[in-house]
């Protein structure tokens, strides 16, 4: 989804999962270019989700952070 498209929405559709050992990057919103927007959840505080922008070009460049290809949009 394009930034700004779940505003409204009470359940934000998450399109795509990173992850790493550390850390959970689900993707709500993409700007089409580096910039996306997510909730993040750190693996030393599974219950403290954090939502944030983010640039994808830090995710490509980390070399622990891999994209779930299994997952399905929900």
């Amino acid at each position: 989804m394009k930034f700004g498209d779940t505003e409204t929405m009470k359940n934000l559709p998450i399109s795509l999962h990173y992850y790493s050992g550390t850390a959970d990057y689900f993707i709500i919103e993409y700007d089409g270019v580096d910039t996306m927007y997510g909730r993040v959840r750190f693996s030393v505080y599974p219950f403290n989700n954090e939502f944030r922008i983010f640039k994808l070009s830090e995710l490509k460049t980390n070399p622990y952070m891999k994209l779930n290809f299994s997952w399905e949009v929900i």
